[in-house]
């Protein structure tokens, strides 16, 4: 059975996890979609001021895509790099010599097989300690 953000509710011990797993997800693709246009833009300007007012003929305009492929890894890395509730290692990342890297479509923690959007963690009666908790005022304790 899989799990999807609407099983998720507000008392779960999971739920701000997940809530900053989709926040992560939101600027990694906000900003892909952003960086393409201002980036063809930025390279139009360059190659029009290399052109025009420098007079040079030079492709040298295709510079500007190198910040832009840095700047699309910084933002999947932010993603990739969001910790599993449950054990506290990255959910889409596993580094090891055979078989590790990046699994962007993982449907579970690649180091302990939390199914992802779980509400709780099935095989323990509590969560982890690596679990976010919302902080509550003191009147309410």
């Amino acid at each position: 059975m899989g799990y999807n953000f609407n099983n998720v509710k507000p008392g779960d011990p999971y739920y701000a996890n997940w809530c900053e797993k989709r926040r992560r997800s939101r600027i990694r693709w906000i900003g892909s979609l952003a960086l393409a246009p201002i980036t063809v833009l930025i390279f139009l300007g360059v190659q029009f001021a290399l052109m025009r007012v420098f007079e040079v003929n030079t492709p040298w305009g295709g510079l500007v895509l190198l910040p832009a492929f840095l700047g699309l890894w910084a933002l999947t890395a932010y993603a990739a790099d969001w910790p599993c509730p449950r054990c506290g290692k990255p959910f889409y990342w596993r580094a090891s010599l055979l078989g590790g890297g990046y699994w962007p479509f993982a449907d579970n923690c690649l180091h302990c097989g939390l199914p992802e959007y779980a509400p709780r963690d099935e095989s323990a009666d509590a969560p982890s300690s690596t679990a976010i908790t919302a902080q509550q005022p003191e009147d309410a304790r």
